[in-house]
């Protein structure tokens, strides 16, 4: 049964739970856990549950209490915003109040300025019918009126009571006049009883607007002390409700912080578990990354390595054909001087058996050894001439290498040549346009000079002209002398402005001349800017020829070089075919063989020049 009772208890506390603010969650939140947690002990902790039960009623009572203060709170937070509704609707009306009384006030205002003009105009009058008057004959005409200024009114727009006083006086005085009749006197009664009602109206509505501003002052002061009273009830109402609202409010935001929390905890999680599958996959991606990169940079490694390797042999190479140019070219020189020493032997030796034919027997053995050297000496001219081959076949090689360079630079000359043309026509075309355009406009400039001048030099010889007929004219007249001062002076003055108008034009047309010379000086700057385009173009086309020439130059090498490459193809063949015959033709032979290698080492020679050359 107390567990059921229990139960009971926590389901009201539950449905509670809805009503009672969100301040006191917490404390129930507590108490709910303590409750659930005394739940699951045994039966025969009574005492404890009675504790906790007492607990619950007491938590309850301070809840309800709690409640019941809120609710007279929001009972009296209506009260006041009905009596500040009240209290504004009042303030309307009293507003509305002061804004009729002052429309009175302004009414009454203007009521008193016309009726002070009408006394003015009253007193105006009397003081004008109670001006002394002299003696009245019968000669004197009494109908005429006196004249009056307005100056005179407007001086008596402000009186003083005294002076009202005296006008009242004079004009009673003046109803004792006897030679008044009874019409004007019974309209000087009229007036004064007028001016009486007045006064005696002026007291009454200056004693309204006294009694008026009074109660104006004490409605204002009593409203104004109304209207701090609703301030402060307001201020404190605000405070109240602004507590009341910055508490709500801080109560949601905690519930939206809380809900955003749980929110962003699952979203959190979910994005945690597909970083985690993201971040395997780029490990992965990564991991094959690393190892491309590493096999790239092997790679790049290798293939470094056997550049390296190849410019290390490239560089060997040339080292070699370089050492390899000039032992042959040493040999060559070695193999020149011994062929000429062996020529000159050779030579002695022919005079030597011309002299010795007496002696053939003794001569037969040596001929014998002669012709074994002569073998001897044959097989190593063959072997030489084998290796002299294979470096003819390698400068072949080079020089196709070289021509095929040489060619290329060719076509890039051609190319150029053809793009400087080109240049050099655009350049042309545009020189010719300027000197045209600037032909025309000098031609221009200098026909609306001429214009001007002419313009001008009739204008003056206008001028000229005018002076010398009115010079003639002033010379007439002076001999003349006749009374025409009038005229004379007049047309002075008309030859005066003829001159003044002159001289303006004259000054205009200097002005113009002016401009039209500093026109003049900029198309001549801009004439010597063409000439120094000229100058460029000039300086274009002898590059143009220079370039011209270097290509004729290097076609007149290649010709040479083809010529030689020629020659020496027929000097090889021409070597192939005399290797077989005699002793007697291979003396010619070798002879031969040294004029072709001069022929070739000369061509050597020219083939680099030519090379430097290009």
């Amino acid at each position: 049964m107390e567990m059921k009772k229990t139960d009971n208890l926590i389901t009201g506390l539950k449905d509670r739970q809805k009503v009672v603010p969100s301040v006191w969650t917490p404390l129930l939140k507590i108490w709910m856990s303590d409750l659930l947690k005394f739940e699951s002990l045994s039966l025969s902790d009574e005492q404890l549950l009675k504790e906790q039960l007492d607990c619950a009623h007491a938590t309850i009572a301070e809840l309800q209490n709690a409640l019941n203060t809120q609710t007279m709170r929001s009972d009296d937070n209506t009260q006041l915003l009905k009596t500040i509704a009240r209290q504004q609707e009042q303030l309307i009306k009293v507003n509305k109040r002061c804004e009729s009384l002052e429309m009175e006030l302004a009414n009454s205002q203007e009521r008193n300025d016309l009726l002070e003009f009408q006394i003015l105009e009253l007193q105006e009058f009397s003081a004008g019918r109670t001006t002394p008057t002299p003696f009245i004959t019968a000669s004197v005409e009494t109908d005429k009126y006196v004249d009056i200024d307005d100056c005179d009114i407007i001086a008596y727009a402000k009186m003083d009571p005294q002076t009202v006083f005296k006008a009242k006086n004079h004009l009673r005085e003046m109803r004792r006049l006897a030679y008044l009749t009874e019409d004007d006197r019974e309209f000087l009664a009229i007036v004064l009883q007028h001016m009486e009602n007045l006064e005696n109206k002026i007291t009454l509505l200056e004693t309204e607007q006294n009694m008026t501003r009074c109660e104006l002052k004490r409605l204002e002061l009593q409203k104004q002390d109304e209207i701090d009273e609703l301030k402060r009830q307001l201020d404190e109402f605000s405070s109240k409700d602004k507590k009341k609202k910055a508490l709500q409010q801080e109560n949601e935001k905690l519930k939206k912080q809380i809900q955003k929390q749980e929110k962003l905890q699952e979203e959190l999680r979910k994005k945690f578990q597909a970083n985690e599958i993201l971040i395997k996959e780029k490990n992965d991606k990564i991991s094959q990354l690393e190892n491309e990169i590493k096999n790239a940079y092997r790679c790049s490694e290798e293939k470094e390595n056997e550049l390296k390797r190849a410019k290390m042999q490239i560089e060997h190479l040339q080292r070699q054909i370089e050492e390899i140019t000039k032992n042959h070219l040493a040999d060559l020189e070695a193999t020149k001087k011994h062929f000429e020493d062996r020529l000159k032997e050779s030579f002695n030796f022919k005079n030597d058996l011309d002299k010795m034919r007496i002696a053939y027997d003794k001569v037969k053995e040596e001929k014998a050894q002669l012709e074994q050297k002569l073998q001897t000496f044959q097989k190593q001219s063959q072997e030489k001439i084998q290796k002299l081959d294979e470096e003819l076949q390698n400068v072949r090689s080079a020089f196709d290498e070289e021509r095929r360079r040489l060619e290329e630079e060719i076509k890039k000359a051609k190319t150029k040549n053809t793009e400087l043309e080109k240049s050099n026509r655009e350049y042309s075309n545009a020189y010719a346009k300027m000197e045209k355009e600037i032909a025309e406009a000098l031609r221009k400039e200098k026909e609306n000079n001429e214009k001007l001048r002419k313009e001008l030099n009739d204008e003056n010889e206008k001028l000229k002209k005018q002076l010398a007929e009115a010079y003639v004219e002033m010379e007439d007249l002076r001999s003349q002398i006749r009374p025409i001062g009038t005229q004379l002076e007049r047309r002075y003055e008309e030859m005066r402005y003829r001159w003044d108008e002159s001289l303006k034009k004259i000054h205009n047309f200097e002005n113009l001349l002016k401009t039209a010379n500093e026109r003049i000086e900029e198309l001549e700057a801009k004439s010597k800017s063409v000439e120094s385009y000229v100058q460029e173009i000039e300086q274009l086309k002898t590059y143009n020829h220079e370039l011209e020439e270097q290509f004729n130059a290097q076609m007149d090498i290649i010709a040479a070089l083809k010529k030689k490459f020629i020659q020496m193809n027929g000097a090889n063949n021409n070597k192939d075919h005399n290797s077989s015959e005699s002793v007697g033709w291979t003396s010619n032979s070798t002879v031969n063989s040294l004029d072709d290698e001069v022929y070739s080492s000369e061509g050597s020679g020219s083939f680099k020049e030519s090379r430097n050359h290009a």
